[in-house]
């Protein structure tokens, strides 16, 4: 039994008059425990809840909520609830009139509640965990208090019951824990400056801070598990922020325009690989941010073993890390893994990695070279089963593939925008995906004869490509060369069997486009749209009225001239 408790109880009732309980009661706690409910029947009704608390202190147990009692817009009293004990009410008096003559205020901190005597002497009873995690506490632009958007329970998981601001200092108080942040609860409050997030709340839902553009300052939880879509987009003057371990699910967009956001503070790298971002702008780091563990900063990342996995957008847009060394537990590395690191120069890889997805480096233009049983002879590119599956761009203009490829991999050299000139393997027989998309410097490319398949948007947004040399291309894919506005003239090679929609669309320099094959190729309706005004097919004299009338050909008859190849 608390025994600061006893003493006050003593104080009571020598004030009422009860002095002769005194002694014994301190010398013999249960019989003076038994003496005091003796006494406290022979008092008002009211004396139940005295008896309860009693009750309640002698089990060690802990309050878990403390709720104003409000008559006709005046506080009355409040109703106290327990970890173990059954809650009870206590009503303000003096002097045995209008409730429990003992109690005239209670008031609370982070740790305790006080319960203030009419005498002044004070009752401190420890707060059990589920009441430290039944408030929200804030600060706010103009000193004033802050209104959510809804008080509905279910956005919160519990009933707001006060709001107040005192001393620079707002505190929602619930009747119960807090276990969500509700969709849009705070959504363009442009007074919130600073939140704090107990570690009863597991999910921060969609919107709940959007917009909130003067939000300087989160404190999470530790027991937030899911951030969800756009929960903090265009919070735009958070400047750091502490993720804990707690933490798995970013849903889309949950930082997106986070701009200030430049400090990703984390527990633990091994729990961090494995959080799943469900796309870029998820992720804090996205804005550009530097990676601190604890207070650390990050600038060469060492992969812990026992990390089996390095999951999409774990890095992403992450300006500290310039090195990266992978442990030898990892078996795959995930796609946008080490999206747009900025400075990332080098990555040392394992012979344990298997499988390394498309995309995983893209938009990393300072990486320099790969260290890895995989990587080629100059350390510049990643080969896997005679595909190239990740190229380190750096500085590079010129550059030719290693002999014995067979595949350029989706997305290889996305985005390498210095890169001018390529030479290609003879070994080459496929273009992968998108495997120079929107290379921006690229000015020719010449097919060996052995590449047969250009892939689906391949080339496309190569705006400085003048020349190409197909070779003996058969595939030509959808979008392969859309929007190379440079091309002027193409020669398809009689070998080519179908060109895909639009695979020439917004070529808008185009002019001429030599046609071989006497059998027209499969085209699309689009598949030459918006090119220069006056653009000629020329197609073998001999075939002319079988390109004006085969399907999607027949579209372009009017562009269509006999020629004469040799």
């Amino acid at each position: 039994m608390n025994r600061f408790f006893i003493i006050a109880i003593v104080a009571i009732l020598l004030n009422i008059g009860c002095t002769n309980y005194i002694d014994n009661y301190l010398s013999k706690r249960d019989e003076q425990i038994a003496k005091l409910e003796e006494l406290c029947k022979e008092m008002n009704s009211d004396i139940e809840s005295l008896q309860a608390l009693i009750s309640a202190l002698q089990k060690s147990d802990t309050v878990t909520s403390v709720t104003p009692i409000i008559i006709d817009g005046v506080e009355v009293g409040y109703t106290m609830t327990f970890t173990q004990s059954e809650p009870i009410t206590i009503y303000h008096g003096a002097n045995g009139e209008d409730g429990d003559s003992f109690f005239s205020a209670v008031t609370e901190d982070e740790q305790f509640v006080y319960l203030t005597l009419t005498d002044g002497s004070v009752i401190t009873i420890s707060k059990g965990e589920k009441l430290l995690h039944n408030k929200l506490y804030y600060t706010t632009t103009n000193g004033s208090k802050l209104f959510p958007q809804t008080t509905e329970p279910a956005l919160f998981g519990a009933i707001l019951i006060s709001n107040t601001y005192r001393d620079g200092q707002g505190v929602m108080t619930f009747d119960d824990n807090i276990t969500v942040i509700g969709e849009s609860l705070f959504y363009g409050c442009l007074e919130l400056k600073s939140i704090t997030i107990p570690d009863s709340v597991t999910e921060i839902d969609t919107n709940a801070f959007r917009g909130c553009s003067n939000l300087t300052e989160v404190t999470l939880g530790r027991g937030v598990k899911t951030i969800h879509q756009s929960a903090f987009q265009d919070c735009v003057s958070i400047r750091s922020i502490t993720i804990p371990s707690s933490v798995k699910n970013f849903g889309a967009a949950a930082f997106y325009n986070c701009n200030s956001l430049n400090a990703v503070h984390i527990e633990d790298l091994a729990e961090w690989c494995s959080n799943k971002f469900s796309e870029s702008n998820a992720n804090p780091l996205s804005n550009g941010g530097r990676l601190f563990i604890g207070d650390n900063e990050v600038t060469h990342l060492i992969v812990p073993e026992g990390v089996t996995e390095i999951n999409s957008f774990v890095l992403d847009g992450c300006t500290s890390v310039n090195n990266i060394t992978i442990g030898s537990s990892v078996k795959r590395i995930h796609q946008y893994a080490f999206y747009y690191c900025a400075n990332l120069e080098s990555i040392t890889i394992p012979q344990s990695v298997a499988q390394i997805d498309d995309l995983a480096f893209v938009g990393c233009s300072k990486l320099n070279s790969f260290d890895s049983p995989f990587a080629s002879t100059d350390s510049r590119c990643l080969i896997m089963d005679n595909t190239i599956i990740a190229f380190a761009p750096a500085a590079i203009r010129e550059y030719t593939l290693p002999e014995g490829i067979t595949t350029i991999g989706d997305f290889v050299f996305c985005l390498c925008n210095e890169l001018e000139h390529i030479t290609l393997s003879n070994t080459l027989t496929t273009i992968g995906d998108q495997a120079f998309f929107a290379c921006e410097s690229l000015k020719e490319i010449a097919m060996p004869d052995s590449v047969t398949n250009i892939g689906f948007s391949a080339f496309y947004g190569c705006q400085s490509l003048e020349n190409v040399s197909f070779g003996r291309v058969r595939i030509i894919d959808s979008n392969a060369f859309n929007g190379c506005s440079s091309l002027k003239t193409i020669d398809l090679p009689m070998y080519v069997e179908s060109i895909g929609a639009a695979a020439f669309s917004g070529c808008s320099a185009l002019e001429s486009v030599y046609c071989h094959p006497t059998v027209p190729p499969v085209v699309a309706a689009d598949s030459f749209s918006d090119n220069a005004p006056n653009r000629t097919f020329y197609v073998p004299r001999t075939s002319e009225a079988v390109y004006e009338q085969a399907l999607g050909w027949s579209g372009y008859a009017s562009a269509i001239e006999p020629y004469d190849f040799e």
